[in-house]
C-alpha cells in the first residue's frame, strides 16, 4: 500500500502506485498516524512495517528479520539500532497504532508515528532490536534527506552492476565505507 498526502504535489507519486496497480490511499499530510490508521481500515493486519520514502534502500532481509524478531519477542513495537541511517525499520502492532490513535494528541506525534511511544518507553512493551558486526555503521547515511544524501544513494550504484531492489544491506555498507570486509 502506498500511503501519501492529498497535496497536488504528490499527484505524480499517487499516479505511478495506481498505474503499478498498488493501492494508493491519500490523506492529510501532517496527521501521518491517521493515514496508518485508514491504511489498517483497508488492509486489516496485525503488524505494520513504517517504511518511509526517503529510505529508499531499506533492506527486505532487514524487515522481514524485523518482523520475525518482533513476533517471537511478543512486543507492541520495535526499532532497529546500529544500522546506517535511512536502513532500519519501525515494526508496530495494530493494537498499538490505535491506541496511538487516541493517546498521540501532539500534532508532532501524529506526524511522526513513532515519537510518543519512544517519549513513553516505560508505558509500552517496545523491544529496541541491536544490531551488530558488519551491519553496525550507524554512522553510514543512505537515507535521502538532501541533494547530497541523493548523490550518496545514486553513487551506490554507479558501477551499474547491481539492480537497486537486489542489493543487500552488506553490500551497500561496503560499497559506502570499502574498508568494510
Amino acid at each position: 500500500m502506498l500511503a501519501t498526502t492529498e497535496n497536488t504535489a504528490d499527484n505524480m507519486i499517487a499516479n505511478l502506485g495506481e498505474e503499478e496497480k498498488i493501492e494508493v490511499l491519500r490523506g492529510d499530510e501532517n496527521d501521518v498516524l491517521k493515514r496508518y490508521l485508514k491504511c489498517l481500515e483497508v488492509f486489516p493486519a496485525d503488524i505494520v512495517v513504517r517504511v518511509t520514502a526517503d529510505n529508499p534502500l531499506t533492506c527486505p532481509e532487514v524487515l522481514e528479520y524485523a518482523v520475525n524478531e518482533m513476533i517471537k519477542r511478543k512486543v507492541d513495537y520495535l526499532k532497529c539500532e546500529n544500522l546506517p541511517e535511512g536502513s532500519g525499520v519501525d515494526v508496530f502492532s495494530a493494537r498499538l497504532l490505535k491506541q496511538l490513535g487516541v493517546q498521540a494528541k501532539d500534532p508532532q506525534e501524529r506526524e511522526h508515528i513513532n515519537m510518543h511511544v519512544l517519549k513513553n518507553k516505560e508505558k509500552y512493551n517496545t523491544y529496541f532490536l541491536p544490531f551488530g558486526g558488519k551491519h553496525a555503521h550507524p554512522s553510514i547515511r543512505i537515507t535521502v534527506d538532501t541533494l547530497e544524501d541523493l548523490e550518496n544513494v545514486r553513487s551506490i550504484f554507479k558501477q551499474g552492476d547491481i539492480e537497486p531492489w537486489r542489493i543487500s544491506l552488506l553490500d551497500i555498507i561496503k560499497r559506502m565505507d570499502p574498508s568494510v570486509i
